[in-house]
């Protein structure tokens, strides 16, 4: 019913940080649907900020290693496993 499609969204809502319509679950019938629609949301709204070079210089006999992988999305998602939970529920 209307009532409960629109707890689903606010619930929603307040997990992702997202700005969802009220007709979100009738647009969206299918949990597939509504997965792919909050997944586009969520990795577009926030555009990736372009990558800050920086150079560095290491003496010849000192080993380097970078290491690094990160994520940040609305509703406080800071990591892929985090991003998954909200979309598989």
């Amino acid at each position: 019913d209307s009532l409960t499609a629109l707890e689903l969204r606010n619930a929603l809502a307040q997990h992702t940080g997202l700005t969802l319509s009220p007709a979100l679950i009738f647009d969206h019938p299918t949990l597939g649907a509504l997965a792919h629609h909050l997944l586009t949301q969520l990795t577009t709204t926030n555009p990736v900020a372009s990558p800050v070079r920086t150079t560095i210089t290491a003496g010849a006999d000192e080993p380097i290693a970078v290491v690094g992988m990160a994520c940040r999305f609305p509703g406080g998602i800071d990591s892929a496993a985090g991003l998954w939970q909200v979309v598989s529920g």
